[in-house]
């Protein structure tokens, strides 16, 4: 594996969407924004850069191999008048309520084929691509060929209605089947066909020119991508990208929104990837993405200020690892396995305690075997030559050197163990990898009744030095910061 964290998944899915999206339709900012719109949801510089590079390096490929051509020949050669309102208006309305459907169309067939085995949704998918396939065969594969000849007005009205209906539903059943296909250009299929119909419908009743079914068509597409998708500046992008002309972002930013709030304020729907993860995660055990906890990781969180003690230590040790100011102290035994966590305050304080008890109790003593000795030399008698050799006929118990406190202090805190795990303020605690997410760390704690966790590389190498300290409280306002 790469080492990196659990939660970076996310990132590493949205670079390849991103890649994709800009190799398949050679739009590699539309596959920027989709990207960061609709997985990673969150732009930071950490995320925004791998997507970028992603997405160029499939752009480039693409460009490489195939040519700098769009994936859709598609020219827009009408202007945007007062009198196209009225139809764009009605044009999102209708899509926002066909994106609805197709939703709920995806969200029923997952939560009513989960059961099957894989076979049996393969075999279902095949069969209904199969039927359909055979009285309208502009529904099988990507469309590209089809959307051109939808925006260059070469297929019938009838046509259109049959060529959005039957790939509106075939798509539906088998993105729902769990079938590994794509979302993005069947959603643009069934938006340029249904633009297409508005286009037909202009031609007949407005006699407007041929030419202008175009501007529909990609409209169309774009309303559809956004309002299926709920990510309407990806789909402005991609509209922008797919046509190379400016003229066409202003009507493009008034369908898509219009579809984009029918299918969310209207009928409900936040989006096929937002149903399709509610779907599965209804029959799914186990962390989802839909924990708030999914997308962040411990190492983003821990607090990395620690000290490391073996358990029990004496006095001098925990002074030398106090001085290195940690928030937090993780105590270890012999075998370096994590006994539990302490705060630098409590341990402070919990020193202080013990030097000044074990060092009036080491002082008392010496003190007393002072009086002592003194005692017994004042009661000696003095011999002729020791009262000649002393002055002013003084007592011989006054000889007595006093007590260095300084040398007495070092050897208090070199004998004196201190057992942090008997105070008030030790908190028990297990391991966790660094690499966990929020959601897994929280498991970690039901699962062993603790509040508190020390962040390792491996949790099961006793050489792996602690990372950090992870608390419920940190926890909780990790996800409180993240949650929109």
């Amino acid at each position: 594996t790469l080492g990196l964290p659990n939660n970076s998944v996310r990132i590493l899915s949205g670079c390849g969407i991103a890649a994709s999206i800009a190799a398949a339709f050679n739009t590699p900012l539309a596959g920027v924004i989709f990207a960061m719109e609709v997985i990673v949801k969150q732009y930071t510089l950490a995320s925004f850069l791998p997507v970028i590079i992603a997405a160029s390096i499939g752009a480039l490929v693409t460009t490489t191999v195939f040519g700098p051509e769009p994936a859709f020949n598609i020219q827009i050669e009408h202007a945007l008048t007062w009198g196209d309102v009225p139809v764009l208006i009605v044009l999102g309305l209708f899509i926002g309520a066909m994106a609805a459907g197709y939703i709920q169309m995806v969200e029923s067939t997952i939560t009513r084929t989960w059961s099957w085995p894989v076979w049996a949704r393969f075999t279902a998918a095949g069969i209904a691509t199969g039927l359909l396939g055979i009285w309208i065969p502009e529904v099988m594969g990507i469309g590209y060929d089809t959307t051109e000849l939808i925006a260059g007005a070469q297929i019938a009205l009838m046509g259109l209605v049959m060529i959005a209906i039957a790939k509106w539903i075939l798509a539906g059943i088998t993105v729902g089947l769990g079938l590994p296909v794509g979302t993005i250009a069947p959603v643009l299929m069934i938006g340029s066909a249904i633009g297409g119909i508005a286009g037909a419908l202009m031609y007949h009743f407005q006699q407007i020119p041929v030419a202008d079914v175009a501007f529909y068509v990609v409209l169309g597409m774009g309303a559809m991508m956004g309002a299926t998708l709920q990510a309407p500046l990806a789909a402005l992008t991609a509209v922008l990208e797919l046509t190379s002309d400016t003229a066409a972002i202003m009507p493009a930013m008034f369908i898509i929104v219009i579809a984009g709030l029918a299918s969310r304020m209207l009928f409900g729907k936040a989006g096929l990837y937002d149903a399709m993860l509610r779907a599965n995660d209804q029959q799914m055990q186990g962390p989802s993405l839909w924990f708030n906890g999914d997308n962040i990781g411990v190492s983003s969180v821990i607090n990395r200020q620690i000290g490391r003690l073996k358990h029990p230590c004496n006095l001098q040790s925990l002074q030398n690892t106090l001085e290195e100011k940690p928030t937090w102290l993780v105590l270890e035994d012999e075998e370096k396995n994590t006994l539990g966590v302490i705060r630098s305050n409590p341990a402070r304080a919990a020193l202080e305690h013990a030097y000044t008890e074990a060092f009036n109790q080491a002082y008392a003593k010496l003190q007393a075997q002072q009086e002592k000795l003194r005692a017994h030399l004042s009661s000696t008698p003095n011999t002729d030559e020791e009262m000649a050799e002393s002055t002013e006929n003084s007592p011989r118990g006054d000889l007595i050197p006093a007590i260095d406190t300084e040398a007495l202090a070092a050897e208090v805190m070199q004998t004196t163990e201190i057992d942090l795990t008997q105070t008030n303020a030790f908190y028990r605690a297990a391991d966790v990898e660094v690499g966990y997410t929020l959601t897994q760390a929280q498991q970690v704690m039901r699962t062993l009744d603790v509040e508190v966790l020390v962040a390792r590389r491996q949790t099961r190498a006793q050489s792996a030095r602690p990372l950090g300290v992870l608390t419920v409280p940190m926890i909780e306002q990790a996800i409180s910061e993240r949650e929109p």
